[in-house]
């Protein structure tokens, strides 16, 4: 029998996605939707005013409001930041169990930060937990750059990492970038992102020790960009390990890093490309179903061990399907 899940934040950009990917998933099906002030008490339709396309018993689904009661086993937040700070601490107290998309709860002591084929043992944190909980899907540049570098820390132990990112328009969510700023532009600098690039990746390779989680000793510095791309997020990457990596040990360890088995899951959660014009975003950001991070033009650097270049999707595996990927690990380890 499918678990029953609900979604909050159903008229974001984040929601529509949890939406559409819940529709047709073997292990989970909507059990409510959850709205603000402005949606609760309207049907989906209402809402959402046929921008996408969902079956009749969906879009006439009523909103409910955070003070409902709802009948769920999980509920997924894709609330903004300013909201879901008391909204997701206070859904947790009640009993609920929570995988959120915001920013707020990432760092808490208590909260793990999760990419499922990075750190799925920081998920020991849940452990002996009674009602509800938060588990926290990291920035969504964060992730696809943490995935790639996950299997090189494994072995050779990242230490220093420089990282420009040209981020896409569906990063800030809706109603997104005004077009007059983005169109024949490009723009420096994205409020608040550089401090989550440097931190986050610290907790993400951090280690469990005695119920919390020792973060990493990981110098980061991160510069951040909007461009004008609808969809996908790359990362200009150069970094420094305790040991040098060839060229070639890094393209092994691309290649030997392999997927787990769960329903969201890449089987290749990152794929090298050895054509130098690759990747690019309009081509590469819907491999593996938009699940799949794919890297080129490694090199290396006079100042560094090596840089690369990495795609991902940042509203799929940066966003929805990455934390319902998240939600799988957790049923698969018997946490939902």
């Amino acid at each position: 029998m499918k678990k029953k899940v609900g979604v909050i934040g159903v008229s974001g950009l984040i929601g529509r996605h949890f939406i559409q990917e819940l529709v047709a998933h073997p292990w989970f099906e909507i059990g409510a939707l959850v709205g603000s002030e402005q949606t609760a008490g309207k049907r989906l339709g209402e809402v959402l005013g046929g921008q996408i396309s969902l079956p009749d018993s969906l879009l006439q689904m009523k909103i409910l409001s955070t003070e409902d009661k709802i009948p769920v086993d999980l509920l997924f937040s894709a609330v903004k930041g300013d909201v879901a700070e008391k909204l997701e601490r206070h859904l947790s107290e009640q009993g609920h169990k929570v995988i959120t998309c915001a920013r707020p709860h990432r760092m808490a002591s208590d909260v793990p930060l999760l990419i499922p084929e990075v750190n799925s043992g920081h998920l020991e944190l849940l452990k002996g937990k009674k009602g509800g909980w938060i588990v926290a899907k990291p920035n969504c540049s964060v992730v696809g750059m943490t995935l790639a570098l996950k299997p090189i820390h494994d072995r050779f132990g990242v230490e220093k990492i420089d990282v420009v990112t040209l981020q896409a328009l569906s990063g800030a969510g809706l109603p997104g970038v005004a077009s007059l700023e983005i169109l024949d532009n490009v723009i420096p600098n994205i409020g608040g992102e550089e401090e989550r690039i440097v931190i986050e990746p610290r907790k993400l390779f951090g280690t469990l020790q005695e119920g919390r989680i020792v973060e990493t000793n990981l110098s980061v510095h991160a510069t951040t960009t909007r461009v004008p791309v609808i969809d996908g997020h790359m990362a200009i990457v150069s970094f420094s390990c305790k040991k040098r990596p060839s060229l070639s040990d890094l393209k092994n360890c691309w290649s030997s890093f392999k997927g787990l088995d769960l329903p969201s899951a890449p089987k290749e959660p990152v794929v090298y490309l050895e054509d130098p014009f690759s990747p690019q975003p309009r081509l590469h950001r819907m491999r593996e179903a938009g699940m799949g991070v794919t890297v080129g033009r490694l090199r290396e650097t006079p100042h560094f061990d090596a840089s690369f270049v990495a795609l991902s999707h940042n509203a799929l595996r940066g966003g929805a399907k990455g934390a319902l990927l998240g939600a799988e690990l957790l049923m698969q380890q018997g946490f939902i």
